[in-house]
């Protein structure tokens, strides 16, 4: 017998009208809304980045250059809904693709940033 694997896709647009595209979507929290989110994306360096924290726990975002290099790191308290604005410019970083990392007590979510 032959197995056939199946992908399914999510295409999302986003406040700015960007598309995003996840393999395997992220959670949605009990209030409807996802619980890590970036926009614009792509964009020319100035970016939203929206973290909506309902654990017990604190998050820790973490911001990566195209070579890997950290360039921020943010904790997000718990019970807490944020909006952060990062210039990626401002760290001498120039255009590529950039990494956001949210890590939870129990979960890592890596999102891409395409830098213009």
């Amino acid at each position: 017998m032959k197995r056939v694997s199946i992908i399914f896709w999510l295409i999302t647009l986003g406040i700015s009208g960007c598309k995003d595209k996840a393999e395997n979507p992220l959670p949605l929290s009990s209030t409807g809304f996802e619980i890590f989110y970036i926009y614009p994306n792509p964009n020319n360096g100035f970016i939203m980045i929206g973290v909506n924290n309902e654990s017990n726990q604190d998050y820790q975002l973490l911001l990566f250059d195209p070579e890997g290099v950290k360039i921020y790191s943010d904790a997000i308290p718990k019970k807490s809904k944020r909006d952060l604005a990062y210039n990626l410019k401002e760290k001498r970083a120039g255009n590529g693709i950039f990494t956001a990392i949210l890590q939870t007590p129990t979960t890592t979510f890596t999102k891409k940033i395409i830098v213009e």
